[in-house]
């Protein structure tokens, strides 16, 4: 999962986001429903 840092550059001191790869746990929400005229479905929350 990509995220993000705050880092300071070497030549002028800048500060940049920086993007970087780790692992992280989020919370899968479901929501399951019938309705009337699409049937059922669900819906997906992450956080």
């Amino acid at each position: 999962m990509p995220r993000t840092r705050a880092e300071t550059g070497p030549a002028r001191g800048f500060r940049s986001a920086t993007l970087y790869f780790s692992t992280a746990m989020v919370n899968d929400y479901y929501c399951y429903f019938v309705d009337e005229d699409f049937g059922p479905c669900f819906l997906k929350f992450c956080s």
